[in-house]
């Protein structure tokens, strides 16, 4: 008797664990494919749109032709658009993960067919380079965080985003085709010294290798974005970073570069920035002497934009708050004006 009761109960846990694994599988197979009949579903085509570096970023002084023809990763959330107060937490019903290979400068488009089901939706999407993603927590596309500040986001680390809602209730049996824009969500900018040769001519140098800065924000760094409100969601203080100096031409070497997330909703008219940094920096050696630095540069920021600041960096001394900068936008330089 202990016997078969012993028997029943092992039947009944293996019952168990085989339906708890249909239902597992039912969650990890492709959207409702196991929930909605074939022809309830929707065969949906989205194509992402992006313009890589595109021509509002400038290239003066950059290395950016250097990234032509680089594998790109998106991530697409797709959510339940219900009318219910939005959460990410129980509203997104899948992800789907999808390489572009040979992205070049430029416009670029990837479609990712997908079944859906018949209903309203939201997609949220992210593109970046790299597969690993080491650069950015992408859990959550609603909280995308910078992972470290140990360097500054380079062109490596680029990346675009968007959200589209869709309404295909009624479509059921269909295929619709939809294009879904995506945009950076950074500015740039780059800290140029233009007396590179009078500075090699004064060191004696032949080479500006063994020379790095360390930057420092004197502010509240965006250090969060929320591509479902294309905002700027959290904030870090005390950033700091290294650059390895790299010479763009004969005159000139980047001291600086970064990017700067910006909340989409902060955008101006195009001849006002959306937003501005503040910044300290130093030069140093190999043997960490100082070179030259300044301090507190307020620094105009545009969305897909990059912002130039040049001047005699490596040479000259600068007293807090010497440097003037032009505060409008025409174009993507800002000009600093030295002291007499």
């Amino acid at each position: 008797m202990k016997r078969r009761r012993y028997i029943q109960s092992l039947l009944s846990l293996i019952a168990c664990c085989f339906l708890l694994a249909a239902l597992s599988s039912c969650v990890k197979r492709d959207l409702c494919d196991c929930c909605t009949p074939e022809e309830q579903l929707v065969d949906y085509n989205l194509t992402l749109v992006f313009n890589h570096m595109k021509d509002t970023i400038t290239t003066t002084y950059s290395t950016k032709a250097n990234s032509d023809f680089i594998d790109m990763h998106a991530i697409i959330d797709i959510y339940s658009d219900d009318g219910f107060p939005f959460s990410t937490d129980n509203q997104r019903m899948e992800r789907k993960l999808h390489t572009i290979p040979s992205v070049k400068k430029g416009k670029n488009t990837a479609t990712i067919s997908l079944k859906l089901p018949a209903q309203k939706l939201k997609f949220l999407s992210w593109i970046h380079c790299g597969e690993d993603n080491k650069h950015f927590d992408v859990e959550d596309l609603c909280a995308v965080k910078i992972k470290s500040a140990d360097e500054p986001i380079n062109d490596s680390k680029y990346a675009y985003c968007g959200v589209l809602p869709v309404d295909i209730s009624g479509n059921e049996g269909l295929t619709i085709n939809d294009t879904m824009l995506l945009e950076t969500p950074f500015a740039e900018y780059q800290v140029i010294a233009n007396d590179l040769q009078k500075f090699k001519a004064d060191y004696n140098l032949i080479t500006t290798s063994d020379l790095r800065t360390k930057a420092v924000y004197s502010m509240w760094l965006p250090y969060g974005y929320n591509v479902m409100t294309q905002d700027v969601n959290y904030f870090e203080s005390d950033v700091s970073f290294h650059y390895n100096l790299s010479e763009a031409s004969p005159e000139s070497v980047i001291l600086i570069s970064d990017h700067v997330f910006i909340s989409k909703n902060s955008k101006k008219k195009d001849i006002e920035p959306d937003t501005e940094i503040n910044i300290s920096f130093v030069i140093y050696d190999k043997n960490k002497n100082i070179i030259n630095g300044a301090d507190n540069l307020a620094i105009p920021l545009k969305q897909a934009h990059l912002t130039l600041l040049t001047g005699a960096f490596l040479t000259k001394e600068f007293a807090p708050g010497s440097i003037g900068i032009d505060d409008g936008f025409e174009g993507d330089e800002i000009v600093i004006i030295l002291p007499d």
